[in-house]
């Protein structure tokens, strides 16, 4: 990925989301462990309670080069390709979120080969830009 500012960092998620989605059943078929789960109908803090469960895994710490940010939540799954078809046949979507975190413009550009795992996945990809004042 071609890095066009320095005052970027990037995290990076890999979710599973459904209505009646079970995130045990998630983590049992995938052989990942996730980093969050939750299920429908459990209480956030702000008091709501959830309408779907999530499974998730993010790639940790905010990562300075968001190509690597995304690979770290996509190369676990590289040969689940399967498993994830058949969560998306009942329902669920399977999507890559990546938020980026920048303070003066600038942007990312994204190899073909990492957009052809994420496509090969059956990933969706959400992008979001955050501007920070600094």
């Amino acid at each position: 990925m071609a890095k066009e500012t320095e005052d970027l960092t990037c995290k990076a998620r890999f979710t599973v989301r459904g209505t009646d989605l079970d995130p045990d059943d998630v983590t049992r078929l995938l052989g990942v462990q996730p980093t969050c789960i939750s299920r429908r109908g459990d209480v956030t803090k702000g008091g709501q309670k959830r309408k779907c469960g999530c499974w998730i895994f993010d790639s940790g710490e905010p990562i300075e080069d968001g190509e690597k940010a995304i690979e770290a939540v996509v190369r676990p799954f590289a040969a689940k390709a399967a498993e994830l078809a058949e969560l998306r046949s009942k329902g669920y979507e399977v999507t890559i979120w990546v938020s980026h975190f920048a303070f003066d413009g600038g942007g990312y550009v994204l190899k073909p080969e990492l957009l052809g795992l994420c496509s090969a996945l059956g990933a969706s990809l959400s992008v979001s830009i955050i501007w920070l004042s600094g």
